[in-house]
């Protein structure tokens, strides 16, 4: 009766102790993998900032050009205005 007691426990805790590592490993792999995403996080948001300065930047050499642009059309508008006067 002792033995079989003896022998249920120490099945019980062998059990137990394979439980416990089982659950180890899965806390450490999740743990791993949280590290992972929150590394990959972090990559993304250093990608998403650079892209964001580089389309403001983008964006204000498109203003300027276009504001460029106007001038020089308006500044050859007055050109062959003048053209045409000094003929006429």
């Amino acid at each position: 009766m002792q033995e079989n007691k003896l022998i249920k426990e120490s099945i019980i805790a062998v059990e137990l102790r394979k439980r416990y590592d089982e659950m180890k490993r899965k806390k450490d792999v999740a743990t791993k993998e949280g590290q992972g995403a929150t590394q990959q996080y972090k990559d993304l948001f250093t990608v998403f900032t650079t892209l964001r300065k580089a389309l403001v930047v983008s964006v204000q050499k498109t203003k300027k050009y276009e504001e460029e642009n106007q001038l020089l059309t308006e500044g050859q508008k007055m050109h062959d205005e003048q053209k045409i006067q000094l003929r006429e």
